[in-house]
């Protein structure tokens, strides 16, 4: 049996403004299969440009704390910890993406750990959104001690497409 990714090199560290191109392709890269059968094939794909801005900011913000997974010199997992919008006193994991080659391989499940473990640092609570048919990403939250907060989701406007909260307490 072949030890996971994860643990035969990954090396998971905080994401700087160098790291903009690389994060902004994980995420593309990674959205785009993940998501074919969940968007409506009509729905726009996001581009690298669009995507590029939004990590720009995040990696600029100093309230944000962004992490890249690295295997052999290559960005392959990207994870964002925040103070949650709208919720005083909460953490909030995002952006969580692992290239789809490395899928199953614990490089996402070792970016989760990171990201909790700084989340535990600042918080007692934290949410993240995940599409209601990912159910890939969906079960790792739920193994993880992820649990779905009842009445709170959000729908995407012009498409058949919802999102849905889940939590977990945090242990320091």
């Amino acid at each position: 049996m072949t030890k996971p990714a994860a643990r035969r090199g990954a090396r998971i560290r905080e994401a700087t403004e160098r790291d903009l191109v690389a994060v902004a392709r994980v995420h593309l890269e990674t959205v785009v299969p993940a998501y074919a059968g969940i968007f409506p094939p009509d729905a726009p794909a996001p581009t690298l440009e669009e995507l590029q801005t939004g990590w720009e900011r995040d990696l600029r913000a100093p309230q944000k704390t962004a992490f890249v997974a690295e295997l052999a010199g290559e960005v392959v997992g990207t994870a964002v910890v925040c103070p949650a919008a709208n919720t005083e006193g909460v953490g909030e994991l995002r952006r969580l993406h692992v290239l789809p080659a490395h899928w199953g391989s614990g490089i996402g499940s070792a970016l989760h750990d990171v990201a909790v473990r700084a989340l535990a640092g600042r918080f007692s609570r934290a949410e993240l959104w995940v599409l209601e048919r990912n159910t890939r990403a969906r079960s790792m939250y739920e193994r993880r001690g992820w649990t779905v907060v009842p009445d709170r989701m959000l729908e995407w406007p012009g498409i058949s497409v919802t999102e849905v909260r889940y939590a977990r307490e945090l242990r320091v």
